[in-house]
């Protein structure tokens, strides 16, 4: 690696062919940047270069599910990743809201079905004292 010999136990050969592969634990001891690899046989040699990117992400970026606010909007996380394709009630912080495609929808008055039960959601989130709405809906009123 960059003009260095690699200690065997930092990567994996199959046998038969030429498929070498790094091992995670050894990457991760690589600076970000451009390197070298070069495997040598008793007949020649191929090298390939790859880049190791700088780590620019908030590592609790990658560990999001579910709500957060992110500064002025409220988005919706599925494994670190905005998820825009959801729609559905969210709990944040004590609260339930609703999300449209991702983004919490404060404009939104709107009857919500949620885990079977039905909830009233009044400017983007659930109003729990409308809760009457569910008895009423399955007759235990």
């Amino acid at each position: 690696m960059d003009g260095n010999l690699i200690d065997r136990s930092n990567y994996t050969a199959k046998e038969g062919s030429t498929i070498i592969t790094l091992k995670a634990s050894y990457l991760n001891t690589l600076s970000a940047g451009t390197h070298t690899v070069e495997i040598l046989w008793t007949d020649g040699s191929a090298s390939t270069t790859f880049t190791i990117k700088a780590n620019t992400s908030d590592p609790t970026d990658e560990a999001r599910s579910g709500l957060y606010h992110d500064g002025s909007e409220w988005n919706y996380y599925k494994e670190g990743i905005k998820d825009t394709t959801y729609t559905g009630l969210c709990k944040y912080n004590g609260s339930w809201w609703y999300v449209k495609n991702g983004k919490v929808d404060f404009s939104a008055t709107t009857l919500c079905k949620y885990n079977g039960a039905w909830f009233y959601v009044k400017g983007g989130k659930v109003d729990f004292p409308q809760h009457s709405v569910n008895t009423m809906v399955h007759g235990s009123m």
